[in-house]
């Protein structure tokens, strides 16, 4: 918030935005805007956090009803030992991901790990945790991670292939970038990386290690997750646009209340300081008389009551 004290006025530029970044040319307007959104940031993380240890738990669930039904692997992998060791893999980065986010959602709940972080750090922060989840969803992939534990046709460890196409990727950094989008307040200047980071994360991987998909379909795949990316990123910068408005004008009208309030108070104290003088502009005609020499000793001891002279 941003406190206006003796009449100070805001700065003619509060209106003013980079057209490109959208950051108000005032660093102090700028800094009263990241203060007043920063709460809402940190408890829409914590609840993001609470959905993605929900995610990881109901899928750690439906990996051990598939290993105690199977016997040996799970229902969607092959049950030979290069199908197990990546399994186990994939078993073991879901759950460091789902503890990860468990333990930041406890840090969330502490001031003194909030307070280690300036507004603008925790944007970073949380921009940062964002391309990083966007790697572990890859990694989640049977097809991608096959091909990252060195074998040479994942389709062969897979029990259907066909469940895990390039679609079911898309599909799962299509909810993590929505959510994100939803969730966080984060600025869009700062945010820009990891909606970056989604589109790459599929690119890369399905140019270097090789698609399930033809290679026409990848190009196809990526272009609508970029457009989706685009679209997404337009409306959290429209969002931001009319947030900042508004801020704008709460900010404003503080401004003129405080302003106004400031005035009235000098309005005032000049009306009882002026009462005041003529109180005592009234009252003053009769202590001058009791002051006259007259009522007085020394009037007494040179006879001007009597009209004596001084000489007698």
């Amino acid at each position: 918030q941003l406190i206006v004290t003796q009449g100070t006025a805001m700065p003619t530029d509060i209106h003013n935005l980079s057209p490109k970044s959208l950051v108000f040319l005032d660093l102090g307007v700028e800094s009263g805007f990241l203060a007043s959104r920063h709460a809402k940031l940190v408890s829409n993380a914590f609840l993001g956090m609470g959905l993605c240890v929900t995610y990881v738990a109901v899928y750690l669930v439906l990996t051990l009803i598939g290993r105690w039904s199977a016997g040996t692997g799970t229902s969607s992998f092959m049950e030979n030992d290069v199908a197990a060791q990546v399994a186990f893999v994939r078993f073991w980065v879901n759950v460091s991901m789902g503890v990860e986010a468990l333990l930041f959602m406890l840090l969330l709940k502490s001031r003194r790990f909030i307070s280690c972080f300036s507004p603008r750090g925790f944007e970073i922060l949380l921009t940062t945790l964002a391309c990083l989840a966007t790697t572990g969803t890859v990694l989640q992939h049977p097809w991608y991670l096959g091909k990252l534990c060195k074998v040479a046709d994942p389709a062969q460890i897979l029990v259907d292939p066909l469940l895990f196409t390039d679609d079911r990727l898309l599909i799962s950094l299509d909810v993590w970038i929505t959510g994100c989008h939803m969730l966080l307040p984060i600025r869009w200047v700062i945010f820009w990386p990891a909606e970056l980071a989604v589109v790459l994360s599929y690119l890369v991987p399905a140019l270097v290690l090789g698609s399930m998909v033809p290679m026409q379909r990848v190009v196809m795949n990526a272009l609508q997750m970029t457009m989706l990316v685009v679209c997404a990123a337009g409306a959290m910068r429209a969002l931001e646009v009319h947030e900042r408005n508004a801020f704008t004008q709460v900010t404003t009208e503080r401004t003129r209340r405080a302003e106004a309030e400031h005035k009235l108070e000098i309005a005032t104290h000049s009306v009882t300081v002026f009462g005041a003088r003529e109180a005592d502009a009234v009252s003053r005609p009769s202590t001058e008389a009791r002051s006259l020499p007259t009522t007085t000793y020394t009037g007494e001891l040179f006879c001007v009551g009597d009209g004596m002279s001084t000489q007698e």
